[in-house]
C-alpha cells in the first residue's frame, strides 16, 4: 500500500509557497539539506518529486532464467519474454548441466526471432547475458503502434493477392512470416514501453498518456498482433491446401481487409465518423461471415471452413479495438471533466 503523507501549505516572503517534506521518505531516499530535486508537472497537473539523477533500479539488476535439460522450452520463452517486457536491461540464462547448452542455443534463436534488441552480450560455461540494446525512449508508443498497423495490414494485402491470384505463393510465404515476426517484436516493445510508462510518470508525461489509458492501448495492441498472426495463417492454408478457394471467400477476405483497414485508422486517427462506419462496416461483415458459412451447411470444405473461422476471429479481434478506441475516448472525457473541477 502506498504511504500517504499529508502537508499544508505555507506563505514565505510573501510570494513563495513551501511544503515541507517527509523525514522519514528524505532519508529513505537520501536527501538531505543542499540536495537537488527535480519538480515535474504530470499532464494530469499533479507534480512529481524526486531526487536529481535517480535511477530505475531495474536497468541495474538481472533477470535470471534457469535452463536444465528437463526445462519446459515454451515456458523458457515466456520467462525471457516477461524479463524483457519487465524492463530489464539484462537477462541471464543460466546453464544448470552441460546438456541443456543446445536448448539455450534453441532459445536464444527464437528470442532473436521475435524481440527486438536482445542480444549475447556475453556466455561462457555456466551462463549466458542477454542484454536489451535498443533505448525504449527512442520512439513514441503511438509510432511503434503505427508501425505494427502497417505490417499487419501489409501482411494481409499480400495474402489477399495470393488467394486472388491463384499463383505460386511459398516466397510470398516466407515473406509474411517474416513479417509476422517483426509483428511480435512491436508488440513487445508497446508492451515493454507500457510497463515504462507505468513505473515512471515522467515516462507518462513524455508519452503524453495517462496510465489508466495504457491498459486499452496494451489490448489494442494485442488485437492488432493478433490479427497479424491471421495472415499468416491464411497464406499457411492457401500454400498447403490443394481445395480451390471459393470465389465468395476471396470477395469475403476483401471485405474484411477494408473493414480492418477502417477500424485501424479509426485507433490511430480517431474521429466520429470513421468509429461510427468502422463499427457498422464490422457488424456487416460478421452478419455476412455468418450467412456464407450457413449457405455450406454441413458440406463446408475444410479449407474453406478453416477460412471462414480465422475471418470471424479478424471481425472479433476488429470489434475488439473498436471497444478499445471507446474506452479511451470515455476516459479521456472523465480526465479532462475532472481536471476542470
Amino acid at each position: 500500500m502506498a504511504t500517504r503523507y499529508t502537508r499544508r501549505v505555507q506563505l514565505v516572503g510573501g510570494s513563495t509557497y513551501v511544503v515541507s517534506l517527509p523525514k522519514d521518505w528524505a532519508r529513505q531516499v537520501g536527501i538531505g539539506s543542499g540536495s537537488e530535486l527535480e519538480l515535474e508537472v504530470l499532464p494530469d497537473g499533479s507534480l512529481l518529486l524526486r531526487p536529481r539523477g535517480g535511477n530505475d533500479d531495474r536497468r541495474a539488476l538481472e533477470y535470471v532464467v534457469e535452463v536444465d535439460e528437463h526445462s519446459d522450452f515454451n515456458m523458457l520463452v515466456r520467462r525471457v519474454m516477461a524479463g524483457y517486457v519487465a524492463g530489464f536491461k539484462s537477462i541471464r540464462i543460466v546453464k544448470k548441466s552441460v546438456a541443456a547448452q543446445k536448448l539455450v542455443e534453441k532459445l536464444v534463436d527464437v528470442v532473436h526471432k521475435r524481440v527486438l534488441g536482445l542480444e549475447v552480450l556475453d556466455e561462457d560455461a555456466s551462463s549466458l547475458l542477454l542484454q536489451n540494446i535498443v533505448d525504449t525512449s527512442f520512439t513514441e508508443i503511438w509510432s511503434t503502434l503505427r508501425r505494427l498497423v502497417r505490417v499487419t495490414i501489409t501482411m494481409h494485402e499480400d495474402t489477399f493477392q495470393c488467394m486472388a491470384s491463384r499463383s505460386e505463393c511459398n516466397e510470398l510465404f516466407q515473406s509474411i512470416r517474416e513479417r509476422d515476426n517483426l509483428a511480435d517484436k512491436l508488440y513487445l516493445l508497446i508492451l515493454r514501453q507500457l510497463v515504462e510508462t507505468g513505473m515512471d510518470p515522467s515516462e507518462a508525461a513524455r508519452q503524453d498518456i495517462t496510465m489508466p489509458e495504457t491498459l486499452f492501448i496494451a489490448s489494442l495492441a494485442k488485437n492488432v498482433e493478433r490479427i497479424a498472426d491471421y495472415a499468416t495463417a491464411i497464406a499457411r492454408i492457401i500454400v498447403g491446401s490443394e481445395e480451390k478457394i471459393p470465389r465468395q471467400i476471396i470477395e469475403l477476405y476483401n471485405t474484411v481487409i477494408g473493414v480492418l483497414k477502417r477500424v485501424l485508422k479509426a485507433a490511430l486517427e480517431p474521429s466520429e465518423e470513421d468509429i461510427e462506419e468502422a463499427s457498422r462496416q464490422s457488424d456487416e461483415a460478421k452478419k455476412r461471415i455468418k450467412e456464407v458459412r450457413s449457405s455450406y451447411g454441413y458440406a463446408v470444405p475444410s479449407s474453406t471452413g478453416l477460412l471462414l473461422e480465422i475471418l470471424s476471429r479478424t471481425i472479433a479481434h476488429s470489434i475488439d479495438i473498436l471497444e478499445a478506441i471507446l474506452d479511451m475516448e470515455a476516459l479521456r472525457k472523465a480526465i479532462e471533466l475532472k481536471r476542470k473541477q
